[in-house]
């Protein structure tokens, strides 16, 4: 074959080529998902390294194709855990503190995004609610909101996942970032009501102060509550401050958006599920858990040392009351480290030995974007 026929057929024998990985690629979807939550974290980076030297390839090619892999695999795993949790449902049911237009419903679109899935919302009116709405089986996930990088830990959450039978499968960091929203045909200039839960009027003090001082504030149970009135009342002068993405729910636009006094501010949201999911090898894990130690010098510090000692990052630590063992606590901590790998395992066979009792709460994708 001369020079200038290699050429020409050097485009339709590349297509091929890619439709193949395509295709492979297809079946390996099939493969995990019926493998489900369950299935092997796939191959290791040491495994990849030799691939990529047995084919002549460049390992940071290699590296990043199987991130990508990683990643979705882990996104199908989850899907996978969802599905047979709500017995097969195109639209899987998931509990949020509703209503839509929240900053927990929110956290529901933005896993959606994440995970390539459909949620069915389930409004609720308490965390305890969600979590008997996953542990019943009503719904195959929840959202809680675990902590804001401003305010800290949401105590009732904590107490929550100690008692409840459920695991956390994953977690999202939604920005907390205000906005005035308004109906058609207003802006800023024409508002004199507006509406809203009492902490956006005292995160976006400074804006109101010097933008608009004159305006009425009327304080509503949330956020999602005062776009709701807002849009029934339909006037050019009423606005709402909450979260431009839930005024949508509700018809309204941002008059001014990132108005709060500290724009970096963020919420936690654990999504919770029936029962554990697998991390796959190459996407950063986290893992959470809780334990009880006795009441003696240097307890704590010999279970800090197991994780210590074998490099594993503890990111979170913090006690909580045992309302049922007076002047008794319970430690949560959470760890940059996938509960499968060696060395997590290693540092859970010694806390075993150092706590009076411990429990897993979950090991997940971590949000690290």
């Amino acid at each position: 074959m001369d020079k200038e026929t290699q050429q020409n057929t050097a485009p339709d024998a590349e297509k091929k080529i890619d439709d193949e990985i395509l295709r492979l690629l297809s079946e390996r979807e099939k493969i995990v998902m019926n493998a489900g939550a369950s299935g092997s974290s796939g191959s290791t980076e040491e495994e990849r390294r030799r691939a990529a030297e047995k084919y002549g390839l460049s390992q940071h090619m290699v590296s990043v194709l199987f991130r990508l892999i990683a990643e979705n695999d882990a996104s199908l795993r989850q899907y996978s855990l969802f599905r047979r949790a709500s017995e097969g449902k195109s639209e899987i049911p998931a509990s949020f503190l509703g209503p839509m237009g929240t900053y927990s419903s929110e956290a529901l679109v933005m896993m959606e995004e994440k995970c390539a899935v459909k949620f069915s919302p389930v409004s609720c009116s308490s965390f305890r609610e969600i979590v008997d709405n996953v542990e019943s089986g009503i719904t195959a996930a929840g959202f809680l909101p675990m902590e804001n990088s401003n305010s800290g830990s949401i105590n009732d959450v904590l107490d929550l996942l100690r008692t409840g039978k459920v695991m956390i499968t994953g977690e999202v960091h939604v920005p907390i970032n205000h906005s005035l929203l308004v109906t058609e045909g207003a802006d800023e200039s024409t508002i004199t009501d507006i509406y809203s839960h009492y902490q956006p009027f005292e995160q976006c003090s400074r804006y109101l102060a010097a933008r608009l001082p004159k305006a009425r504030h009327h304080f509503c149970s949330s956020t999602a509550a005062a776009m709701e009135e807002v849009a029934k009342l339909g006037s050019p002068h009423a606005a709402a401050l909450g979260g431009e993405r839930g005024g949508r729910f509700y018809g309204l636009h941002a008059a001014a958006r990132s108005l709060a006094n500290n724009p970096n501010n963020f919420t936690r949201f654990l999504m919770i599920g029936p029962s554990e999911v697998r991390v796959p090898a190459g996407v950063q894990a986290k893992t959470t858990m809780i334990f009880t130690i006795d009441n003696v010098p240097g307890a704590l510090v010999k279970v800090l040392l197991a994780l210590s000692e074998r490099r594993i990052n503890m990111i979170k630590l913090q006690s909580r009351p045992i309302p049922e063992r007076p002047f008794e606590e319970f430690f949560y901590v959470d760890m940059m480290a996938d509960i499968n790998s060696a060395a997590m395992q290693e540092a859970l066979g010694e806390i075993r030995k150092l706590t009076l009792d411990y429990k897993v709460l979950g090991s997940y994708p971590a949000d690290v974007e």
